[in-house]
């Protein structure tokens, strides 16, 4: 990796400042970033404000996912990392969660998703859920319509309530390898990353190929996590990211500080950041940013 002059800081809750280090772990003398208050001003009547919609639904103390609901995509080959960065997520996030749905062939056999099952059939025990009219594991994705129009209906109630319901419920949507059944599935893929942040429900998804995933997928999702890529797959995801905020020399000095951090190293790209400081991570832990 060639020597470079990354900044890096922990992903960490909203704060007013936070410290950044380079990466051989030097405390930077340009590293405290203030955050700036300022005075409400008089807005003009034409101004466009934009909805407050993550109002509606629990928030995570995690800035990385924030807002919910979220919708993330974790591309890497076989074995490469994609289940254990999911289920950070899913954990991450659980107690903001209501209902889950989990689509995974290997979801028996697979050890690392033994703790959230039982972290959600405890959760369904204490509300009153009965997971045999509301189950959450799925080996394909024939049952995914369904699921989501569960979770739009019962959305809709809610808001339709009296007295109005100040907190909707949200429902966190797993799946394993999306690339498998993309093509099968495309339409109800499309449409549940265009419309799912209307009824709460955050996305999870792995795939083997990046380019293998729509455009509608690609251009909704909020979190992009690449792991060590073959050449035409890091090509496909430079396509998509260089331009707004970081050039190709500088995406690729990203890329490889992150995946060479250990072994299963991934970087975390916030794909609607309108901030350059708080759009690149190493993993989900500590801010990337190229000076």
């Amino acid at each position: 990796m060639p020597q470079c002059l990354l900044r890096t800081w922990p992903c960490g809750r909203r704060r007013a400042s936070c410290r950044a280090v380079h990466h051989w772990g030097q405390t930077s003398p340009h590293a405290f970033i203030k955050k700036v208050s300022s005075k409400k001003k008089g807005m003009h009547p034409l101004s466009v404000k934009g909805s407050k919609s993550e109002n509606r639904w629990s928030q995570t103390r995690h800035e990385i996912f924030s807002p919910l609901p979220c919708k993330v995509i974790a591309v890497a080959p076989s074995g490469g990392g994609k289940s254990s960065l999911l289920l950070t997520f899913a954990n991450a996030v659980f107690e903001n969660m209501d209902y889950w749905a989990i689509f995974s062939r290997s979801h028996m056999l697979d050890p690392a998703l033994q703790d959230l099952k039982e972290r959600i059939r405890e959760r369904y025990k204490k509300r009153g859920v009965d997971e045999q009219s509301t189950p959450f594991l799925f080996e394909n994705l024939d049952s995914l319509t369904r699921v989501l129009a569960e979770q739009k209906q019962r959305v809709q109630e809610l808001k339709e309530a009296e007295p109005p319901v100040t907190r909707l419920p949200q429902l966190f949507v797993m799946i394993d390898d999306i690339g498998l059944e993309a093509t099968r599935f495309s339409r109800v893929l499309d449409n549940a990353f265009a419309n799912s942040r209307h009824y709460g429900t955050n996305l999870a998804c792995g795939s083997q190929l990046f380019k293998s995933l729509s455009k509608s997928i690609r251009v909704n999702a909020d979190i992009l996590c690449c792991h060590r890529l073959p050449a035409a797959e890091y090509e496909s995801v430079e396509a998509e990211v260089v331009g707004t905020w970081v050039n190709k020399a500088q995406f690729r000095e990203l890329y490889e500080f992150a995946v060479s951090a250990h072994g299963h190293g991934f970087l975390t790209i916030k794909l609607k950041a309108r901030n350059p400081h708080k759009m690149f991570a190493a993993d989900f832990s500590r801010w990337l940013h190229p000076t």
